[in-house]
């Protein structure tokens, strides 16, 4: 008897009010039941995750671990799971019926496709507010062949994750520095490995509350330098791993792609400490070395004035003004006809099936 199609990994801890109804998300799926394996794996919750997920019986298979974090749960979930589609989904969240349907067809027409990603919901229940990710950029094909695309490209939640396990396994073991934002480290290095496959549809609902780990708001300082721990610790293991899997890490596109998560690392990093007008300065003439080939001449000469600006205010006065003039209806249009991504500098036209660019 062959084993399943695909395995949804779901990760719990401390989420008893929240593990069953993602369950039932899965088990609510387009989805012969024969093809698909549901894995709940346990990082030692001291709540009642353990009762409400065994209460599914034989349709969840329970694996319960002492408490390590998120990488090292996923790791073991990801290890004794059988399916060649691995299709992951945080305990407090939701999974859309059509879901792995959609997936599992991208998978089969794109064999050659390392991950599939699509849009999600996000459903803030402290304001019981509901409403589309407006920071989605799906991208398909080979990223890392393509300039413009890598630095575009842009990392989703895990929810919205799915893997062929022969391109997943070359990124494992997670690092146990993960304890949570797993996302961000598998995602990012996805696209150095294979193809990816972005949907378009809204397949899944990310539930924003108080407990969430992996969220940021730039008022709650613990956040903030959360956030920054996580952004450093990917460079670092990107880096490490660019290292071990014997990709050439000067490599243009390699170097452009790693480049780009340094000065990311470097924004969050501004956010707890605020740099010296200088330091500022590099920043963004680097930010614009990199990726001034697939900005139109405009755009790029908008971003030296912007760099001055900066030289001249220092830090606190110059992110004043960009929150003060950043939303302003005249400078948003500007950037839209000046900023083009897929600009005569890069290396092709843009193709339909590449995603939306805006």
């Amino acid at each position: 008897m062959s084993g399943p199609v695909a395995t949804a990994v779901i990760v719990a801890f401390n989420q008893g009010r929240y593990v069953e109804e993602a369950v039932r998300s899965v088990l609510a799926q387009e989805f012969p039941a024969s093809e698909l394996e549901i894995l709940v794996v346990d990082d030692g919750s001291t709540d009642d995750t353990e009762a409400r997920a065994k209460g599914f019986g034989d349709r969840v298979r329970y694996v319960r671990k002492d408490n390590g974090g998120e990488a090292s749960a996923l790791n073991l979930g990801i290890e004794i799971s059988r399916g060649d589609i691995i299709a992951l989904l945080e305990a407090d969240d939701l999974w859309h019926p059509g879901k792995l349907g959609r997936v599992a067809r991208a998978f089969d027409t794109h064999p050659d496709a390392a991950m599939v990603y699509h849009p999600y919901e996000i459903w803030d229940t402290r304001k019981q507010e509901r409403r589309d990710d407006p920071h989605f950029v799906g991208l398909s094909g080979r990223i890392r062949d393509h300039l413009a695309d890598l630095l575009t490209y842009d990392v989703s939640g895990t929810s919205v994750l799915s893997f062929r396990r022969s391109f997943l396994e070359r990124l494992l073991p997670i690092p146990p520095v993960f304890r949570t934002c797993v996302d961000v480290y598998l995602a990012s290095l996805i696209v150095l490995v294979g193809p990816v496959v972005a949907l378009e549809e809204v397949l899944a609902t990310y539930r924003k509350h108080d407990d969430n780990q992996s969220g940021y708001d730039e008022s709650d300082a613990v956040r903030r330098e959360r956030r920054w721990f996580y952004v450093r610790e990917n460079v670092r293991e990107m880096q490490a791993w660019v290292d071990r899997s014997g990709l050439d890490a000067r490599a243009p596109d390699v170097a452009a792609y790693l480049k780009r998560w340094e000065l990311w690392e470097q924004i969050c990093r501004f956010c707890l400490e605020s740099p010296g007008r200088r330091q500022l300065f590099r920043h963004l003439r680097e930010h614009q070395r990199l990726y001034g080939p697939v900005w139109t001449r405009g755009y790029r000469t908008f971003k030296a004035a912007v760099a001055v600006a900066a030289l001249a205010l220092g830090y606190e006065r110059f992110e004043s003004m960009r929150a003060r003039w950043g939303g302003a209806g005249f400078l948003v249009g500007l950037r839209k006809r000046w900023l083009a991504r897929y600009a005569a500098a890069s290396d092709r036209a843009p193709r339909p099936d590449r995603g939306r660019l805006w």
